[in-house]
Parts: C-alpha cells; structure tokens; sequence
C-alpha cells in the first residue's frame, strides 16, 4: 500500500482533512492521531469516503486507545517523538503488547514508522507484531535506494 500524507486539517476546511490529489497513493496518513475530542464528521472516514484507508499515526498508549475505540483499520505507531524528536524502536513494540491484548474482533494492521535502518530492525519490529512499516530517512540517507530497500527487506 502507498501512503499519501494528509495535507493538512485546519480552519479553512472546518477541521476536516484535505486528501491532495493525483499523489497516487492507495492510502491517506493522518499524522499526529485522533484529537481528545474524538473524530469530526468527516476526520478519519474522509479518505475511505476518497476510496482510500486511512492510517491513523498513534506514539503513545492515549493515542493508541482512541484509534481503538473509534474502530480504525490502521494504526501506525511512529518511533520519533515529534515533542522531542528522540527515535525509540522500543515504542512500536511496547505499543504492539497493546495493541494485540485488546479485546475485540481483530487488531488493525500495524505499521512501525521511523528509525527503521537496518534488517535487524525490521526483524524485531516484524516479531513485535508489525505487519508493515514505513520507511524514510534511511532510504534518503542511502546512495542507491533499490540497495537499501533490498537489504531492509532481507534480499
């Protein structure tokens, strides 16, 4: 699944997310999670009204617990604290032992996000329960990005 990042929510669309078009992902992000307040008309649910999922980023258990309770499909844990910009795989594992003991029919597909550099990474996220992650930096950083993908992905 490709991911596109949500433009933006704000006062100019009444708080509902701007999904930018021709980005040509099958997906819309939604960073920073799910507000207290719970979800607008039209917040998490705008990009499958799109024909898109919508992967709603969590970091801590709060947030973990209202994208559980408002029913979403993906849940991407993201490893970067965006207060303090520290990068913690321990995050998405600790995040995981939830995600996989709550009550209910079945979890949402889990998505580890940041710090991912290396196979032994993607390996311990994968055993935590991660079905999937997302990429960035490391991809960036790397001088042949088909390399790299290959060498997180054990080939």
């Amino acid at each position: 699944m490709r991911v596109a990042e949500l433009a933006g929510c704000d006062s100019r669309t009444g708080g509902r997310p701007v999904i930018p078009g021709g980005l040509g992902g099958d997906g819309a992000g939604i960073p920073g999670g799910i507000p207290r307040r719970g979800i607008r008309a039209g917040g998490a649910d705008a990009p499958t009204g799109a024909g898109l999922a919508a992967l709603i980023e969590v970091h801590d258990q709060a947030e973990l617990d209202r994208a559980l309770n408002a029913g979403v499909q993906l849940v991407g844990v993201n490893n970067r604290n965006l207060k303090t910009f520290k990068v913690d795989l321990a995050t998405t594992v600790q995040l995981a032992k939830c995600l996989h003991s709550a009550p209910g029919a079945t979890p949402p597909l889990l998505v580890a996000e940041s710090g991912i550099h290396t196979r032994a990474d993607v390996e311990r996220l994968a055993k935590c329960g991660a079905q999937s992650i997302l990429v960035g930096e490391s991809l960036m950083k790397h001088a042949d990005i088909g390399a790299k993908v290959r060498e997180l992905l054990g080939g």
